[in-house]
């Protein structure tokens, strides 16, 4: 197959990532963290996962 021309490469998909700041809270009950992944799944395509920590 690979004298014939036949093979290809595979192209791995890579979520992009942002660099944030700390965020720091003035009082009580404000947003300590935010996380959000980008995740692949086999049936419904990229699916965002977010998870938000609150004091």
């Amino acid at each position: 197959m690979k004298e014939n021309g036949l093979l290809f490469k595979i192209k791995h998909k890579k979520a992009c990532r942002t660099i944030q700041k700390k965020i720091k809270p003035n009082r009580h009950r404000e947003v300590l963290g935010i996380d959000m992944t980008k995740i692949l799944t086999r049936d419904a395509g990229w699916v965002y996962y977010v998870v938000v920590v609150i004091d």
